[in-house]
C-alpha cells in the first residue's frame, strides 16, 4: 500500500525547532487514515454484497450511515445522524427518505 503524505495538523508542513521529527508521527497518523477509509470503503462493499445495500451507487446519505455504523462497531463511539449533524434540508438533499 503506498501512502500519500499529507500536511501534518501539528507541523503544518513547517520546518522549525518545534515541529523537527513529526515526520515520522505524520506518516503513522496518515497509515491510520488509509487503513480506515479501506475499511469503511470495504464495509460498503460487504453490505452491498449482503443486501443491506440495494445499488452499488449509495447516496451520501447511506453513506452517511455507514460510517456511522463502522465508527459504532469499531470504536464504540455514537455519532450524529445526518439530521442532527447537518440539517434536514441537507439531509433530504443528501438522499436521505424521511419515514413519516
Amino acid at each position: 500500500m503506498s501512502l500519500v503524505i499529507r500536511g501534518c495538523l501539528l507541523c503544518s508542513g513547517l520546518e522549525n525547532d518545534e515541529t523537527r521529527g513529526h515526520s515520522d508521527f505524520c506518516v503513522h497518523i496518515s497509515k491510520y487514515e488509509t487503513d480506515a477509509i479501506k475499511n469503511l470503503v470495504s464495509l460498503m462493499i460487504e453490505d452491498f454484497r449482503a443486501g443491506f445495500v440495494d445499488k452499488n451507487n449509495p447516496t451520501l446519505a447511506q453513506i452517511h450511515q455507514v460510517a456511522r455504523n463502522h465508527i459504532k462497531d469499531t470504536y464504540g463511539i455514537d455519532t450524529p445522524d445526518i439530521v442532527e449533524e447537518w440539517g434536514k434540508k441537507v439531509a433530504i438533499d443528501c438522499g436521505l427518505k424521511l419515514v413519516e
